[in-house]
């Protein structure tokens, strides 16, 4: 298949993976009025992937093979629509947790001693990303920025449910505070809420918190609704029907936990006084949106430094997807100049 393929037509992207999937030619190319092009055709593009991996003359897929084709879909998306690799220099190694050896991929800049270290966290419901799922992502927060970004690869859910990804955070941040005087935590949905759950953590136990918070459309309450009518919770490629299926394949049998501790869902913490500067970044067309809304609006209310940008009519998960949407970049640059103020 293609791969890292750019053009200025987002349509014409989405046809080339669909050649190349050997799909049947002349598909229907749907577009919504209330999207960007871009937006549309990664609706298009999950739409494609459904009806590759869709077998209807097979058995229903076991939970195993759904985890494994999720994980392949992501995979394709990112090799079709990352965009262009910046060069940044980088380094794989991994640092030792307590049972395992966590990998992590340090983006490597000509920084003072002072400088910041970046550590971030990859979205993918808890159940898929990983160091190369996010690499475009990072190497463009390490060059637009100036800091160094360690990505961490954490284990995944279902096979590791809560605390596992949570706890491999952790190790790292442990392990950088002995290393870098200054932490930012950063990450994108999934890892939005782990980089926020840490830091209700540490507040919990009194330890160092980080310098700040990036956080990309970040998944802030994980209680089930019973019901939900709320704008964007279907047809907007991340639905509140997956959303619900990832929440309870990482909590598993942590799931009540989501109505009453805040390290859990960040939105219930009540005493948010003095909590690091956040600098938030969504999308309008994503069920994830109210939430975060709601969690600005505590976090300002006491007291706090909040920057806060609503990306217009793009989809959750936009920011790491530069070959379709022109406001990926834009969201860096927020992010880079923010940062430095």
């Amino acid at each position: 298949m293609s791969s890292h393929v750019i053009r200025k037509d987002p349509q014409s992207l989405v046809k080339q993976l669909q050649k190349d999937l050997e799909l049947p030619e002349n598909l229907p190319y749907i577009a919504k009025n209330d999207l960007t092009d871009g937006a549309n055709a990664f609706l298009n593009a999950i739409g494609s992937l459904f009806l590759f991996f869709s077998k209807p003359t097979e058995p229903l897929p076991s939970a195993a093979k759904l985890s494994e084709i999720g994980r392949q879909s992501y995979e394709i998306l990112v090799d079709y629509f990352q965009g262009e690799k910046p060069e940044v220099c980088f380094e794989d190694f991994k640092i030792q947790g307590d049972s395992h050896e966590i990998p992590v991929r340090l983006y490597k800049q000509s920084v003072t001693p002072e400088s910041p270290l970046i550590l971030y966290a990859h979205g993918g419901g808890w159940a898929r990303g990983n160091l190369k799922t996010h690499d475009v992502l990072c190497r463009q927060l390490s060059k637009q920025t100036g800091f160094q970004v360690l990505a961490i690869d954490y284990r995944l859910a279902p096979e590791h449910p809560y605390p596992a990804a949570l706890d491999d955070i952790e190790t790292v941040y442990n392990w950088a505070l002995k290393k870098f005087p200054i932490l930012i935590l950063a990450g994108d949905s999934a890892g939005g809420n782990l980089v926020t759950s840490l830091t209700m953590k540490l507040r919990n136990q009194s330890r160092p918190q980080p310098e700040a918070l990036v956080l990309f459309y970040p998944s802030l309450d994980l209680r089930i609704p019973i019901s939900s009518n709320k704008p964007y919770d279907d047809e907007y490629f991340l639905t509140r029907f997956n959303v619900n299926k990832l929440i309870m394949d990482y909590l598993q049998e942590n799931l009540i936990g989501a109505a009453t501790s805040s390290v859990i869902s960040p939105i219930l913490e009540t005493n948010l006084k003095d909590f690091p500067k956040v600098i938030m970044v969504s999308a309008q067309c994503d069920p994830l949106q109210a939430e975060t809304e709601i969690f600005v609006k505590q976090l300002q209310a006491a007291g706090n430094r909040v920057e806060h940008l609503i990306v217009p009519k793009v989809l959750h998960a936009f920011a790491q997807f530069f070959g379709l949407y022109p406001e990926a970049g834009e969201a860096i640059q927020y992010v880079a100049q923010k940062i430095n103020n």
